[in-house]
């Protein structure tokens, strides 16, 4: 199941790159949403693939997308800019976590077959 998230993260993650303007934090919100849920049950390199794609699409080939957040067009506030790049921390602090527990787990099994 975990893959199943990392490939419909990874392929939202490219829709992203190519889509319109208001569809496009939609997709973004999406991938990341379930590369977050790959990430936690260990699959960690659709997560970071879909990271890299999703930001080298919106720095690289959305430019009206870019040019809103950034300028701001007078009409937008800091939340749009906010909105935009939230998502990206989703998968991070996911990957943080699912790292983080299997330390511990490795840990646990290191000190029970000691004693």
């Amino acid at each position: 199941m975990a893959k199943g998230f990392g490939i419909a993260g990874l392929v939202l993650a490219i829709l992203s790159v190519f889509a319109v303007y208001g569809f496009n934090f939609v997709t973004i919100w999406a991938a990341m949403i379930c590369c977050s849920v790959a990430a936690l049950n260990g699959e960690r390199p659709f997560s970071i693939a879909s990271v890299v794609i999703v930001l080298a699409g919106m720095l690289l080939f959305s430019p009206i997308t870019m040019a809103a957040i950034v300028l701001g067009g007078g009409n937008h506030s800091p939340a749009l800019a906010i909105m935009a790049f939230l998502p990206m921390t989703f998968p991070i602090i996911a990957i943080v976590i699912d790292m983080n527990r299997r330390v511990k787990r490795a840990t646990s099994s290191d000190t029970a077959t000691m004693s």
